[in-house]
């Protein structure tokens, strides 16, 4: 399982490299730009003429929002998460993403009547790349990457357990279990530009597991940031950003 999560910090490091080099850092395309008949042959020279080349600097601003599917998931289902996220624009292509928020359970299962708690903060980092053409619009369709973290303590109860020679009821109730999850995420999304610095949009999510740790009595029924504990699963947020061109 370590060999999993080396491979995918790998691949993120991988990505940002490969963002720097196709954003203009590279001085070897940029030292030959000629501009008025000058050849610009410094690295800070050269950059910001790549990005005058290019109609837009590198740095376009950051986004800041908060998903509004969690609260209502408090009503619907047996679990819930307020999460908040931070962007970093380049290039109005590249948009290095950090999320984090708390996830929390209470659910029973109907059949066994075991009952599963927990409440526990969570992160993910990663980087979306925007695909549509016409990137002045302000619209956005993207696919990315995540890496996932939550640490946290649960809690397993049930019926209590009858003991078979003296028939007397033993307490089934296990508290301050401890465990952690590492997770990756594939994801897929789309922004629409509500009104100048307001956007509105979806994000649609593959997750699986990399690594996952929890005591012997039993594993959680829920990962906060990773939703139902399955090897495999898919979750969804709609997010409110707001854009800050600073």
């Amino acid at each position: 399982m370590t060999s999993k999560i080396c491979r995918f910090i790998c691949t993120l490091l991988l990505s940002v490299w490969c963002v720097n080099a196709t954003c203009g850092l590279n001085t070897t395309a940029a030292d030959s730009l000629t501009k008025n008949g000058n050849t610009y042959t410094s690295r800070s020279e050269a950059r910001k003429a790549l990005e005058r080349y290019n109609g837009r600097p590198l740095f376009c601003g950051i986004a800041v929002g908060a998903d509004l599917v969690g609260p209502v998931m408090k009503v619907a289902a047996s679990w819930n998460q307020l999460e908040v996220v931070g962007k970093i624009n380049l290039l109005e292509t590249y948009f290095p993403v950090f999320e984090m928020g708390i996830g929390e359970s209470d659910y029973t299962d109907d059949t066994s009547l075991i009952a599963y708690q927990v409440k526990a903060p969570y992160w993910r980092i990663g980087c979306d790349v925007n695909f549509i053409k016409n990137k002045d619009t302000g619209n956005r369709i993207f696919g990315g990457l995540r890496y996932g973290f939550s640490s946290y303590d649960y809690s397993i109860s049930g019926p209590d357990i009858i003991d078979p020679t003296w028939g007397t009821a033993v307490p089934y109730q296990l508290k301050d279990l401890n465990g952690n999850k590492h997770w990756a995420e594939l994801v897929f999304g789309l922004e629409a530009k509500i009104w100048r610095m307001i956007h509105l949009g979806w994000n649609f999510r593959y997750k699986f597991g990399l690594n996952e740790k929890h005591s012997t009595h039993g594993k959680p029924w829920y990962v906060p940031g990773y939703g139902e504990n399955k090897s495999g699963t898919i979750g969804a947020t709609f997010n409110l950003m707001f854009d800050l061109n600073l």
